[in-house]
């Protein structure tokens, strides 16, 4: 009867021994487990918080891009708009060489047709002296022409030093009769003016 009571003793004991093997356990399980989330937590922030950074990034970038994007877009705009600039001015420059090529060139003609006319009127009032007059009116026409000025024909070699010499007249007085004139650029033929003789 006594080992029946032991055996049975020790039957009902093996459930409770298993029990609290089992509360144990559990108990375990639930420290590690607590244990182990309160350690992820702070990782699990620190990985949001440097997806949100990488996110923040990735914006600003891609706004930097586009940023550049249209700053490309404007200099090609810019570089486009000085070469149009640059063309149009190098045509201007070109059309007021043209202008100002044409306005030498109709002065000459100007100074040479208007030496043309006083030939032909001192020629017809020389000829109308000499019939009445005789070589007397003449000379007087000529010293008449020499005080209210000519012109005088560039020939090859010529400058303003040596016209001045030939003509009897000073270089001053050359040049304030040709203001308008460039003395480095005479050409073979150009009509300039001559002062009246001193």
């Amino acid at each position: 009867m006594e080992d029946d009571f032991e055996s049975s003793d020790a039957s009902s004991m093996l459930p409770i021994a298993l029990g609290l093997l089992g509360i144990v356990l559990g108990g375990a399980g639930l420290y590690f487990g607590l244990t182990a989330k309160q350690e992820q937590r702070p990782l699990i922030q620190s990985f949001e918080a440097d997806n949100s950074v990488a996110a923040q990034m990735e914006k600003q970038v891609s706004t930097i891009e586009t940023r550049l994007i249209e700053l490309v877009s404007q200099n090609e705009e810019i570089s486009g708009t000085l070469a149009q600039l640059r063309a149009a001015d190098a045509q201007k420059t070109a059309a007021i060489k043209q202008i100002a090529e044409a306005v030498k060139s109709n002065r000459g003609e100007m100074v040479q047709l208007a030496e043309s006319l006083r030939q032909v009127a001192g020629g017809a009032s020389a000829g109308n002296a000499s019939s009445s007059s005789g070589q007397d009116d003449a000379a007087s026409t000529d010293d008449a022409a020499t005080a209210s000025g000519s012109t005088y024909a560039i020939r090859a070699g010529d400058n303003f030093t040596k016209i001045a010499k030939s003509q009897g007249i000073s270089l001053q007085a050359l040049m304030d009769a040709n203001p308008d004139l460039d003395y480095n650029r005479l050409r073979i033929g150009q009509a300039i003016n001559l002062p009246p003789a001193e």
